[in-house]
């Protein structure tokens, strides 16, 4: 699984750390991150964008996307909510940026 997004103008991918399969069969995508950069939050723009995309589009499951920072001890809390059900698909770990200039392609 690859994940497109724009970094100063250039067209670039990333694979995302984990994809964990829930036990209400929800597919969620995790990124561990130690330290965090402007880099980093445009990617994980691109990957809220393209978890829409497939959520709208149907067929793929139902997926969700969070991010644990510096915290690895947040990994349990952050599977547990995701697992709740689809009513907990919102990310937790992070605030996306207003107004980014990052996109996902």
């Amino acid at each position: 699984m690859q994940i497109y997004y724009l970094w100063r103008g250039s067209r670039r991918r990333f694979i995302p750390d984990f994809v964990v399969r829930l036990i209400n069969a929800q597919q969620l995508v995790l990124e561990i991150k130690g330290e965090d950069s402007d880099q980093n939050r445009a990617k994980r723009l691109a990957l809220d964008t393209w978890v829409r995309a497939v959520n709208a589009r149907g067929g793929f499951g139902t997926w969700c996307w969070d991010v644990v920072k510096a915290e690895p001890s947040r990994v349990h809390d952050v599977i547990a909510h995701h697992a709740q059900g689809p009513g907990h698909s919102e990310p937790i770990g992070e605030d996306l940026p207003v107004g980014s200039n990052a996109r996902a392609l």
